[in-house]
């Protein structure tokens, strides 16, 4: 993967909404790196591009000359949730964002449910339940 590139991998997730802050704290460097990188004035190490691609999903498309970076078609990998654990529309969008959080912010997350569930325990509510169903 050349290094040479990081500009367009960067513009690709500027154009997504994803900003050089949120960039940053997903790998783990600092901001003022992140902006030296998609300004051109600085490469980042090729292990550092690697994560930013497999981090955001991005991949590279080899048939034109020139490498262009998309990301996954995120309607694709919805429709693969949905189906793989036979799920609605809303279910299958919160599984999808929360597979881009960082660990510490999956542990909130678990930790939020599980909180909810103990209280829905203690409230004896019968009408609250998680379930996940395989196909």
């Amino acid at each position: 993967m050349s290094n040479g590139n990081i500009v367009d991998i960067i513009n690709v997730l500027h154009e997504k909404g994803i900003k050089n802050s949120e960039i940053a704290r997903d790998i783990g460097v600092s901001e003022s790196s992140v902006s030296l990188w998609s300004s051109g004035k600085r490469t980042p190490t090729t292990p550092v591009v690697n994560l930013i691609l497999d981090f955001y999903g991005i991949k590279e498309n080899s048939i034109s000359k020139s490498p262009d970076y998309v990301l996954i078609n995120s309607d694709h990998e919805l429709e693969k949730i949905k189906n793989e654990f036979d799920l609605d529309n809303i279910s299958a969008a919160i599984i999808a964002e929360y597979s881009k959080l960082s660990k510490k912010e999956k542990q909130i997350c678990s930790d939020f449910i599980q909180t909810v569930l103990k209280r829905a325990e203690k409230a004896d509510a019968p009408d609250i339940h998680v379930e996940i169903h395989n196909k």
